[in-house]
């Protein structure tokens, strides 16, 4: 039954019509309140005087201090009373009509509604003391939903086209009470009326601060959603009808699935049920989010846009869950099984409507473009997010990062395809994103058995790539149980070789069969000739003979010395090693021929050294260079072209950096599988996804390269590409086979290398620093990519120098839209760079999480630059006055970020002064100085122009 409205009102309510007193320290009596009597019989009058005030308000830039303050507490005491009755008794219109009241009332029923319902939601909530807690029902829900977009449009009205006669209203004013009202007339904090206030208030907040810093989410409440036109009319996009064919036609075009992720949970999104097709991720949710949504429910709702949404408005076709979703209604997964189908149609509609129709194909690419950037926008923001919307869902964070990382798979492959296909000219997806993405598959790949280093190797890392390598078995054990145990992503401990324990392997665990030694002589006298000739070896199953290289052709075989290959002429192999190398050498050239170095190079130190300056014109000329290596040899036959190229990729022979010249200067390589003998170029060729037969005239001009294999391949591309006796590469091409790549010894890098810059090592070779190796290769190279000072690694410390990388196997590849070259001379790099000069005065430095940050001032631009300096320590003192961007530009974005360095310019004096005392020279790494220029005398701060630089 409800209270008896002329009763008297529980601790802390007054009954008179006048005064309200609430129970707190100081025991504060607040005039002018209703009472809970008043209230019941006549609500209209609390109504009509909170909207009053509220009316008066609008009328004012801000609102009258003393009629808000007033509202505010006629509002807390309708929340104090919603805690002692029921919505029956409190409903406006049942109250007005119960009492004969006929006055309409200007402010919608509806708002009450809500209010009063959350209101009694959370009073019989058994979380109500609990503010922190996030289970809060639809209604209080509901309501947080409604102060926030009031909240929104209130703080954009002078902005947002449309809402500048936006009025205050009911849930603005809840607003308000919840975060302004003083403490000197709120409620008790005892009483559940404070409870309900600082719990709605929390909720606000939170929700607030998540929508504003979220403006990239498909959600339908952030700012590119509602920027969004949505297209309410029936448009004819010119886009053909999907499938002409059935599914399983489809199907037997394929010769695969081309897309592939792990199958990922379903958090019960409703995706079918919604006849229209959605061309914007903002609409689908716009139609399937109500205002009563859980976190939950909106995580979920996250799922399906990003995955369904995603591909309907891509491809503008309806998909039903059934063609996606797996498993029983309780326990459903998102699989990837049927978007290869998809995504062959959606690329066959697409090249059919370019060649019929130019016109809308360009609408529909812009179309498209728009959809990939949203979806991979929302997807960096999420990832980037303090607390993402999964996260803010109650998900487990392995749950989380699983769901990321499949999602993100999704787009990169999507938009991979796009790229391929004409569609988009560069991925939207970002490689930061990437990045983050990338160590949950890491990390299960280390779980699984694989080489932290090897999986790290895996360059360029993309999310299909490792998806795909999630499905096949880590390399084989080669020695032992837990031989990886030891790696780190920066070094393989197995394939460093330590030759003083080094020990040869016989083909069999059981063989005890002698070294044989080739003539050594022989090799020491071909190699100490005025003109040095190549030693090869044949071998007629008894010995070894050494002849010429120029004396017919020959083969040249590639290996790690980790798998037990290793030796030198003077030691020989294997009996049973020997008689194996020299059978397979005969399957590829009639005489047998072969180099090796375990053969071929001698201990004498002074012929081993021409051994090594032979060592590119070896390969060179060579008919047929023969990989042998354990881990490629153990690959099946009958294994998928992708998977041979993966257990490439990850062998012993690609993780080494000798191998990289000896693969690079191939005539024709050839790989051992199994017993096999395998043409390099053979293996890419097989990677074709689109059945060879197939009638294609619907859709001509689709070519699919599986997203997976595209990375490898760019990593991989010297196997397609057969060298000749003139084949050089540029500098910055070799750093980007690098990565991945190590050697024993730190200073063979330059060396191992020369051969394929069209450098000889001799001149190396007389230094035995890493760092004068490196000086006097680049020195050699002399035209090197204009991007090299910008390489994250340690720089030597000559001068003149500075700028140079000590090594440049963990560089990767160059960010630089071309190949633009400086020129490295003993006195330092000349190149053209663009600069953006400030005062010394304008910068100010601090610690960030990512390290020491620089915030750079230009009041002249009204602009904030920021720079991260990567360098840990610091050196000192530390002085800049100018910074050297990458590229021929600042990011034209507002937020993005680009690759620099940090420089100083010496003024006219101070240059003078260092010429006379290099010993007054600023410690950091390249010190620049312009040439054929006043040094900084016209520079202004903030401006942006192109100088050029010597970098010393």
């Amino acid at each position: 039954m409800p209270p008896d409205p002329s009763a008297q009102a529980t601790t802390g309510l007054a009954s008179s019509d006048q005064n309200l007193t609430f129970s707190h320290s100081g025991n504060t009596s607040v005039p002018g309140c209703l009472s809970q009597a008043s209230i019941l019989r006549h609500p209209a009058r609390l109504m009509n005087r909170l909207l009053g005030c509220i009316r008066a308000c609008s009328s004012h830039d801000s609102a009258p201090s003393d009629d808000w303050r007033q509202a505010e507490l006629d509002l807390v005491r309708v929340v104090e009373f919603a805690s002692r009755s029921n919505i029956e008794i409190f409903h406006p219109e049942s109250l007005l009509r119960k009492h004969g009241h006929t006055t309409q009332i200007s402010q919608p029923d509806e708002q009450w509604e809500v209010v009063y319902r959350a209101a009694r939601e959370f009073f019989s909530s058994p979380l109500r003391e609990d503010t922190s807690s996030n289970q809060r029902g639809p209604a209080f829900r509901e309501l947080v939903q409604m102060m926030v977009e009031r909240a929104e449009v209130a703080l954009n009205r002078d902005q947002v086209p449309g809402f500048d006669a936006y009025q205050p209203d009911l849930y603005y004013l809840v607003a308000t009470a919840c975060s302004t009202l003083p403490d000197s007339i709120s409620p008790s904090r005892s009483t559940t009326t404070y409870t309900f206030l600082v719990s709605l208030n929390q909720y606000w907040v939170e929700e607030q601060t998540f929508r504003w810093t979220s403006p990239w989410s498909p959600m339908p409440w952030s700012r590119a959603s509602r920027a969004e036109q949505s297209n309410t009319e029936a448009v004819d996009y010119g886009v053909p009808s999907p499938f002409s064919t059935s599914l399983d036609q489809v199907r037997g075009l394929l010769k695969g699935d081309f897309i592939y992720f792990p199958p990922m949970h379903w958090y019960g999104g409703t995706h079918d049920g919604y006849p229209q097709v959605c061309l914007t991720l903002g609409e689908y949710t716009r139609l399937r989010r109500t205002p009563r949504f859980s976190r939950f429910e909106d995580a979920s709702l996250w799922q399906s846009v990003m995955t369904f949404g995603l591909l309907e408005a891509l491809m503008e076709i309806k998909i039903p869950e059934t063609l996606l979703l797996r498993g029983p209604s309780n326990n459903r997964s998102f699989a990837s099984g049927n978007i290869s189908l998809l995504v062959f149609d959606w690329l066959s509609r697409f090249v059919s409507l370019r060649q019929s129709d130019p016109s809308h194909a360009e609408n529909w690419i812009d179309r498209m473009f728009g959809v990939l950037s949203r979806a991979a926008n929302a997807l960096a923001e999420d990832c980037l997010a303090a607390q993402n919307t999964l996260q803010r869902g109650g998900l487990p964070q392995p749950d989380v990062d699983h769901t990321l990382c499949a999602i993100g798979t999704l787009v990169e492959a999507l938009s991979d395809c796009a790229l391929v296909s004409g569609i988009v000219a560069e991925s939207p997806f970002g490689t930061f994103t990437k990045s983050f993405l990338t160590d949950t598959y890491l990390l299960d790949l280390v779980e699984a058995g694989w080489c932290p280093f090897v999986i790290h190797a895996l360059v360029p890392r993309t999310l299909s790539l490792l998806a795909y390598a999630i499905t096949i078995p880590p390399p084989p054990i080669r020695e032992r149980e837990g031989e990886h145990e030891e790696c780190t992503p920066e070094m393989c401990v197995f394939y460093q070789v330590d030759e003083n324990k080094y020990t040869n392997r016989h083909t069999s665990a059981d063989c005890t069969c002698p070294h044989l030694i080739p003539p050594v002589t022989s090799v020491l006298h071909r190699l100490g000739l005025d003109e040095p000739e190549i030693p090869v070896v044949s071998f007629d199953g008894n010995q070894m003979a050494i002849h010429g290289a120029s004396d017919g052709p020959y083969v040249a075989i590639s290996h790690v010395w980790a798998d037990g290959l290793g030796s030198t002429t003077e030691k020989g192999l294997p009996a049973c090693q020997v008689a194996r190398v020299a059978a397979l050498a005969r399957r590829l050239v009639p005489s047998g021929a072969f180099w090796m170095d375990s053969l071929c190079v001698p201990e004498d130190k002074p012929l081993r050294k021409r051994a090594i300056i032979l060592m590119a014109e070896t390969y060179r000329r060579a008919d047929v260079v023969l990989v042998i290596d354990a881990g490629i040899s153990a690959c099946l036959p009958s294994m998928p072209a992708m998977e041979k190229l993966l257990r490439i990729k990850t062998s012993g022979w690609m993780q080494r950096l000798w191998t990289l010249q000896e693969g690079m200067l191939a005539r024709k390589l050839v790989f051992q599988v199994a017993d096999d003998l395998v043409e390099a170029s053979s293996l890419t060729r097989a990677l074709t996804v689109i059945d060879d037969g197939s009638d294609l005239s619907r859709s001509p001009g689709v070519a699919i390269t599986p997203p997976y294999a595209r990375g490898i391949l760019e990593s991989m591309a010297f196997l397609t590409h057969p060298a000749t006796e003139h084949t050089t590469h540029s500098l910055g091409s070799v750093i980007g086979y690098l990565e991945g790549r190590a050697t024993s010894k730190a200073e063979d890098e330059t060396i191992a290398i020369s051969g394929l810059v069209d450098v000889s090592p001799r001149d190396i070779l007389a230094h035995r620093s890493v760092g004068e190796r490196m000086k006097t290769f680049l020195l050699l190279v002399r035209n090197v990519p204009r991007g090299l000072p910008f390489a994250s690694a340690q720089k030597l410390e000559f001068e003149g120098f500075r700028w140079a990388p000590r090594t440049l196997a963990r560089i990767g590849k160059l960010e630089s839209e071309r190949d633009e070259l400086a020129t490295c001379t003993p006195a330092g790099l000349e190149g053209e760079y663009t600069l953006i000069c400030f005062s010394e005065e304008s910068i100010t430095l601090e610690w960030d999480h990512n390290g020491m940050l620089f915030r750079v001032k230009d009041d002249a631009n009204n602009s904030v630059y920021v720079m991260v300096l990567d360098l840990d320590p610091p050196p000192t003192p530390l002085r800049f006055n100018a910074v050297m961007l990458h590229g021929d530009a600042l990011p034209t974005l507002a937020g993005a970020s680009g690759n620099c360095a940090a420089i100083f310019l010496p003024s006219l004096e101070e240059a003078k002064k260092r010429r006379e005392d290099p010993s007054a020279s600023s410690s950091l790494q390249a010190q620049p100085r312009l040439l054929n220029s006043d040094p900084s005398a016209s520079l202004k701060c903030g401006m942006q122009l192109k100088k050029c630089l010597l970098l010393t």
